[in-house]
């Protein structure tokens, strides 16, 4: 049996009123309970996040780490000439300034270009019976007293033999050759030109096999670079008769 109620309009409005009331006090109770819990994950992650930074940073919880360990982090080995020397059996390294560089084996045509310098030097200097003698790597250079700098040059023309010694070369050699390598690069173009040039270094010459160049300082008479192709026949400044033709170069 079905039960039918009559109500007045105006009633029945505010009956309908009353239940819309409800129903978005409902909605907005559970959005705003929504709302607060994604605030407290929110707020929680960011605690976790800023607890975190701190600890990795050190900026509160650890500052007496920061005290100690930032200096270690900074500091660097000092090395001498005696850990050159206390180097395992074939490793080659160059010391400048407390730091050692190592030096990576040559490849067939840094070895092709060496071999081939070295011998048109020797015999220029044997068939003239001149006094320079020319060593090739690995050959050790002091260019200075304090041993501060030791180097191992591609190739060594040494004119002064009260230069040379048991060790080696104890300062400047006339002329210097080095054959770059992709890991010497940076090396042989800025840091041991300027090396180089303060020893006082006749003439450096900077062989690339990759770009087929040859740079030339003249910096007895601090002339302006010359560079030059393998194509070329290039005068040597210490000497007065001695060309190298780089065409008779066979790679």
């Amino acid at each position: 049996m079905r039960i039918i109620v009559y109500f007045p309009l105006d009633v029945f409005c505010i009956i309908v009123h009353n239940i819309l009331i409800r129903r978005l006090a409902e909605v907005y109770l559970c959005r705003s309970i929504r709302t607060k819990r994604n605030q407290n994950q929110i707020l929680r992650r960011q605690l976790i996040e800023t607890r975190f930074r701190r600890r990795l940073c050190n900026l509160n919880e650890r500052k007496e780490w920061v005290i100690t360990m930032t200096p270690a982090l900074a500091q660097e080995k000092f090395y001498t000439i005696e850990d050159i020397y206390n180097l395992p059996e074939g490793s080659r390294a160059e010391l400048v300034d407390g730091q050692i560089y190592y030096m990576s084996p040559p490849n067939r045509m840094h070895q092709d270009i060496l071999s081939f310098l070295h011998l048109a030097i020797g015999n220029h200097i044997a068939d003239n019976n001149g006094l320079c003698k020319v060593y090739p790597a690995p050959f050790a250079v002091f260019l200075f007293a304090d041993d501060s700098k030791y180097l191992e040059p591609d190739l060594s023309v040494v004119c002064d033999r009260n230069k040379l010694n048991d060790r080696g070369c104890s300062g400047a050699p006339d002329w210097v050759i080095e054959i770059v390598s992709p890991s010497s690069r940076p090396m042989d173009y800025y840091t041991k030109l300027s090396l180089y040039r303060s020893a006082g270094v006749r003439e450096y010459w900077i062989v690339d096999p990759i770009k087929q160049t040859i740079l030339v300082y003249d910096m007895e008479h601090d002339a302006a670079p010359a560079i030059y192709s393998f194509a070329d026949s290039i005068k040597v400044n210490i000497y007065e008769d001695l060309w190298i033709d780089f065409r008779k170069l066979n790679l």
